[in-house]
């Protein structure tokens, strides 16, 4: 019997198992989880902070600071660095979606861009030019100068 054999039999076995004990197992795994919730929020908050200084060392080249002409990079707002998207929408699969309906700030936004390969239409802004180019149509308050803002 060769490797992939072997590998497949012991899968089906599993698969087997599992479907006859998935009660049990389940069980399991809600008791471990109810006693050892302090370490699966301190893993959650450890994924979340990986997964976010991906993409901002991605986008921000390893120099993590506002991408507008403020060039914000206090440690003290680091925290409040988020993505902005160029244009309403960002296109996935046949459809316009605003990242598949996900909250702003969730863990999924930071994943959906990992897992679409970091789109070009995204920047890192400070807590002030994102809010900025929110409330003022897509231009930073900071850059419009002497344009009217609306």
């Amino acid at each position: 019997m060769d490797e992939n054999e072997k590998r497949e039999k012991q899968n089906k076995y599993h698969r087997e198992w599992y479907q006859k004990n998935k009660n049990t197992v389940k069980g399991y795994c809600k008791k471990w989880q109810s006693k050892n919730k302090e370490h699966l929020r301190d893993y959650a908050k450890k994924v979340m902070l990986r997964t976010k200084e991906k993409v901002f060392n991605h986008y921000c080249n390893g120099n993590l600071r506002c991408m507008c002409e403020c060039g914000c990079n206090n440690a003290n707002h680091i925290f409040f660095l988020s993505l902005y998207r160029k244009g309403s929408r960002v296109r996935i699969g046949d459809t316009d979606e605003s990242f598949g309906g996900l909250r702003q700030e969730s863990i999924q936004k930071y994943r959906w861009v990992i897992k679409n390969n970091f789109p070009a239409n995204f920047q890192v802004l400070c807590h002030n030019c994102n809010h900025g180019k929110r409330i003022n149509h897509g231009i930073c308050i900071r850059l419009a100068g002497n344009q009217e803002i609306v």
